[in-house]
């Protein structure tokens, strides 16, 4: 990846194409990497040849479930933070090849995040979003093996039973996501100037997106747009759940192979 990076720096025809093709792709697979590793070590840990030490010892199914759930999440915010890093890296380098002062594009990104002139509770859902990405998704993961991995499954060997629960899950979180989105009155109001592009404000409304939905779907011109938050209390929800049934599994139905 470095070599990569200091080829585009240089700017040099060709290896220098090549080298952003090189250091794209390594960036995707380190970033890929570090993601798919908390979901193997959970199964290795838990269902694998490992499965038969780790449930020898004494702790019970709840505290397996929470070291493995921390477990994931550190190493997803190191995910996060690899990916900020790289992109950090891409940015020098831009600068260098380009005859700027370093940092220039950061620090563009930056004034340019601050000249929304939003709220300081609106620049911080980056932040929730990715929070809230962490939470879910190490969460279904865990339901998805744990309840894959039961002994009804066997027969459909080591994959059928969780790609089984995960086509479950992911049309449940779907379906709770539009529920909440268009049902639950809980949303920001988006205000548009008269070009229909400048932002011009943004408020916390008890409102859900189905309004604005609809006159988009009508052909209805407005000046606002809601945007529904109210998928992020059902997504809370039906994870919590998985949480619940997670643990139930592990502690009442877990089964080797």
């Amino acid at each position: 990846l470095f070599i990569s990076l200091i080829t585009i720096a240089l700017n040099l025809p060709i290896i220098s194409t090549v080298g952003q093709l090189t250091s794209t792709l390594a960036a995707v697979v380190i970033v890929a990497a570090v993601i798919i590793l908390p979901i193997i070590n959970y199964y290795r840990k838990l269902y694998g040849n490992q499965g038969y030490l780790t449930m020898t010892l004494p702790a019970s199914g709840r505290q397996l479930y929470w070291s493995r759930f921390w477990t994931g999440v550190f190493w997803f915010l190191i995910a996060v933070g690899s990916a900020f890093i790289i992109a950090g890296l891409f940015s020098l380098t831009t600068d260098i090849s380009e005859g700027r002062q370093l940092f220039t594009g950061i620090r563009g990104a930056w004034q340019a995040f601050l000249a929304t002139n939003a709220p300081f509770y609106v620049r911080l859902l980056p932040v929730a979003a990715i929070l809230l990405g962490i939470f879910s998704t190490v969460t279904q993961y865990a339901f998805v093996i744990t309840k894959g991995s039961e002994a009804r499954f066997h027969g459909m060997g080591r994959l059928g039973g969780p790609v089984i629960v995960y086509i479950i899950t992911y049309l449940l979180s779907q379906a709770a996501s539009i529920i909440g989105l268009l049902l639950i009155p809980l949303g920001v109001r988006f205000s548009l100037g008269s070009d229909g592009e400048t932002l011009t404000g943004i408020q916390w409304v008890a409102e859900s997106s189905w309004v604005s939905l609809r006159d988009s779907i009508l052909g209805i011109e407005k000046s606002t747009f809601t945007l529904g938050l109210g998928f992020v209390l059902t997504l809370v929800v039906l994870y919590t759940v998985y949480i619940f049934l997670t643990i139930r599994s592990i502690e009442r139905h877990t089964s080797l192979r």
